[in-house]
């Protein structure tokens, strides 16, 4: 290996914020616990964040009892797609995207049919706590599907994309794009087979992209370039993503916004452990944004501080050589 090689890959690997130094130097020793309800329950998460007026998808009901599901029909009268999700679920588990009603069932995003039972199973699944974080009983809460916005130009969607900031004592230090693929069922996450695009904060534009630990720079089932493109509405979803730090005051946190057609930005929850792939999708290991927020000589009192210390902080995409190549 060249020199200058092996000092970039060195450098890189310095860089690079592992599980250990996330769990203990930042989500145990930064976070309050007091206020993981707010973003480990999806339904609370809503709550409080209407409390202070920012907007989440629009909630069709409730369901905290099994005889409740009997009455799916009823709360789904009037709605053709919809979201289906556990209150206190994690890692996209349990979520069922429901993309259209059909004389046969209800099409999931992927083109499958399920039938109301199978649908009805599904919630009973839920509320029994197959997916809850304690493993205890659950509720259900369904939403009204999200009907994305145009993120990249021409590039045909099979499901919702999301934006996910991490913020970093309400800094937001690093921020990609999650592209659900057909494999991923219309979900957005990394390890479920979606596509994690890097953004540059300053920017909003897009720099790299990561799938299945690949690096690649087109869309693997539509070959359309994923970078250089600027993400539409970004200085707004940047001040919500700050604007949640004042509603949920976790130092370590993600949140994940959506853009939909009417609505505009809304933001999908919260995250009191977010995962650092993030650190794949940008190629920039997270330490030295973390570092510049505790070095920090300037007060970050605002959202208006805040974000300005993020868009002058370093951007770009860095030497990839301590990560994977396609």
């Amino acid at each position: 290996m060249p020199f200058g090689t092996l000092i970039n890959w060195w450098r890189n690997k310095q860089e690079i914020l592992n599980l250990n130094q996330r769990n203990v130097s930042f989500i145990l020793a930064e976070n309050d616990r007091s206020l993981y309800p707010w973003v480990d329950n999806k339904r609370k998460t809503k709550e409080r964040l209407a409390a202070v007026d920012l907007a989440t998808p629009n909630l069709i009901a409730t369901l905290s009892t099994h005889r409740e599901v009997s009455r799916l029909e009823s709360y789904l009268a009037e709605e053709k797609a919809f979201a289906i999700k556990p209150t206190q679920g994690s890692g996209g588990g349990g979520i069922l995207i429901i993309a259209a009603r059909t004389r046969k069932g209800y099409r999931k995003a992927s083109g499958q049919i399920l039938t109301p039972d199978e649908v009805a199973f599904h919630m009973h699944n839920i509320l029994s706590g197959l997916y809850s974080l304690s493993g205890q009983e659950d509720e259900v809460i369904i939403e009204s599907l999200i009907r994305s916005a145009e993120i990249i130009p021409n590039l045909p969607l099979c499901g919702v994309p999301d934006l996910r900031i991490l913020l970093y004592r309400g800094v937001p230090v690093a921020s990609m794009l999650r592209l659900p693929t057909f494999d991923s069922e219309g979900k957005a996450n990394l390890h479920m087979g979606g596509i994690g695009v890097g953004i540059d904060i300053a920017t909003g534009l897009t720099t790299s992209a990561i799938h299945q630990n690949r690096f690649i720079e087109h869309h693997p089932e539509f070959d359309m370039s994923l970078l250089g493109h600027h993400i539409p509405q970004w200085e707004t979803v940047l001040s919500i993503a700050a604007q949640v730090y004042d509603a949920i005051p976790l130092n370590y946190m993600g949140v994940d916004i959506v853009i939909d057609q009417q609505q505009g930005p809304l933001i999908l929850e919260g995250n009191a452990r977010p995962g650092i792939s993030i650190q794949l999708a940008t190629r920039k290991g997270l330490l030295p944004a973390l570092r510049r927020v505790q070095e920090a000589t300037v007060p970050l009192d605002t959202v208006e501080a805040r974000l300005a210390f993020a868009c002058q902080q370093p951007q770009g995409v860095a030497e990839p050589y301590a990560l994977p190549t396609a």
